[in-house]
């Protein structure tokens, strides 16, 4: 399923029975490849990254910086959680805990 980004980043997000299910075997983990795959689209589409990448940026003077502001939080956790996924990050932990010793 693609899903549509909304006009608002504060608007409800688009999920079906598909995503509930997903979500939910994943938060009890219990999640096959198929859910886990699902989970993950859906996790970036929420926060605007990764394949569904949306710009933060919202005209319209104060409120489109209040707006521009919630869409940026949600784009922050996104990257957060797809940092996760590249492999220089455990190399940054390993390199942190050598030059500790």
């Amino acid at each position: 399923m693609k899903w549509r980004h909304k006009a608002q980043p504060f608007e409800p997000v688009e999920y079906d029975e598909m995503v509930v299910g997903a979500l939910r075997a994943l938060a009890t983990g219990t999640a096959n490849s198929g859910q886990q795959a699902t989970a993950w689209a859906w996790i970036q589409y929420v926060c605007g990254v990764g394949e569904y990448a949306d710009m933060s940026f919202r005209p319209g003077g104060a409120d489109g910086e209040r707006v521009t502001a919630f869409a940026e939080g949600k784009r922050f956790v996104g990257l957060q959680i797809l940092k996760m996924t590249h492999p220089d990050v455990l190399e940054a932990i390993e390199r942190e805990k050598r030059n500790k010793r």
